[in-house]
């Protein structure tokens, strides 16, 4: 093999790798990009002498992003702490720039002979997933040395089980430019999506079984070929932002005496999840304009009936919107606005095939932010930076 075959190589096995060592190590998903793009950067630029295409619109998203998380520490109620939470988040993020640049430099022709890697590790991390749920994480319990009179829940695989069901997506794409032929990128799809639904059929993740169903939905119906249909979703989801506080109050008088009696509801905890959003939501309307730091929630010990939640406090409000209330107030949520219209941007740019699993996946991401995990858990952001990543390096952009 030749040395200008061996780099594309090198690359696609570092990223198949990813989906699969986030089932067990979901956390290695906080470094593990990271460092991919950091040397393939670095091998690109100095070895193969190569130019770095850097995004000045990603730099200046990123940077706008530590700005606010860093500020904001100055009226939070921990301000160290929240100023240390600030440093780290800015330094991951800081950190994937090379990442993007790299995804952004690389021709896909010279990724095209290895792109079948990364949807057989998608696969294969279902699998694994699937094998691990049946027999009660038999790999997991030797991986983390679990003591054996004592009993692992199969939750502890859910972001894993997140990362897979979103490199689900994101292998469409590397699908859709293989060099093969309809018949055998079909059954490439089908494989892959067998693969997922018994492991989602398995899990305990209701955040991941409704990112995929919604994704699938984004998929299949939405008017990709309408002009303007990236702009009217990016809308309605600012929309759904602006008007978090009253959407929260609609559905703790519709919900908090019941949600935990549907079935499919009191499986994921809408019960809890409705009240955290209730108390913290309220909390965050006594400072709308700036919000009350980075992390706040973490700190603050709230006021509410103690209906389904037993605690006083919360890590975090198991919603992005609601987050970025707490967190920023209105100049957060019309910073995250700016963001999601430039995304859509972007995405609107790109070919039709394209155009349908960007969305897809990014209505999937915007699925359990929805309802999942906090904004700024390491993990998180270097899973997302990562398919951000990927998705650059295959997709194209319309003539």
């Amino acid at each position: 093999m030749t040395r200008s075959n061996i780099f594309p190589l090198i690359f696609m096995i570092g990223i198949s790798l990813i989906p699969v060592l986030s089932v067990h190590m979901p956390r290695s998903l906080s470094f593990t990009p990271l460092l991919l793009g950091l040397v393939m950067s670095i091998w690109w630029a100095f070895i193969k002498k190569e130019k770095l295409i850097f995004s000045k619109s990603y730099i200046y998203s990123i940077l706008g992003i530590c700005a606010i998380c860093i500020i904001s520490s100055l009226w939070s109620i921990e301000p160290m702490d929240a100023y240390k939470k600030a440093l780290k988040v800015s330094a991951i993020l800081i950190l994937s720039i090379p990442l993007f640049s790299f995804a952004s430099s690389v021709r896909l022709a010279t990724l095209k002979p290895y792109l079948w890697l990364f949807p057989m590790a998608v696969t294969l991390a279902a699998l694994l997933c699937s094998f691990e749920l049946v027999f009660n994480l038999p790999i997991y319990q030797l991986i983390h040395a679990v003591e054996a009179n004592y009993e692992v829940n199969t939750s502890a695989l859910n972001p894993g089980i997140i990362c897979v069901t979103f490199s689900y997506f994101a292998a469409l794409l590397f699908i859709s430019h293989m060099d093969v032929s309809q018949r055998k990128k079909y059954l490439a799809i089908a494989i892959m999506s067998i693969s997922l639904m018994i492991m989602l059929s398995l899990s305990q993740s209701q955040s991941g079984q409704l990112a995929f169903i919604l994704g699938g939905v984004m998929l299949l119906l939405f008017p990709h070929k309408r002009k303007r249909s990236c702009s009217i979703l990016a809308l309605l989801i600012i929309g759904a932002m602006l008007l978090t506080p009253f959407i929260v109050n609609i559905l703790f008088d519709a919900l908090i005496g019941n949600a935990q009696e549907i079935p499919w509801l009191k499986d994921g905890y809408a019960g809890n999840r409705i009240e955290i959003w209730e108390f913290v939501m309220r909390h965050a309307l006594n400072s709308p304009f700036y919000g009350h730091g980075i992390e706040a929630t973490r700190y603050t010990e709230f006021e509410h009936g103690y209906i389904y939640h037993r605690l006083g406090s919360v890590l975090h409000p198991h919603n992005f919107s609601i987050q970025l209330w707490m967190e920023f107030g209105i100049i957060g949520v019309l910073a995250a606005s700016t963001l999601i219209t430039l995304i859509m941007k972007n995405v609107g740019s790109l070919t039709i095939s394209d155009k349908k699993v960007s969305t897809s996946l990014f209505i999937a991401i915007l699925t359990v932010s929805a309802m999942g995990y906090g904004m700024w858990q390491s993990w998180w952001l270097g899973l997302i930076v990562f398919l951000i990543a990927i998705c650059c390096a295959v997709a194209k952009k319309q003539d």
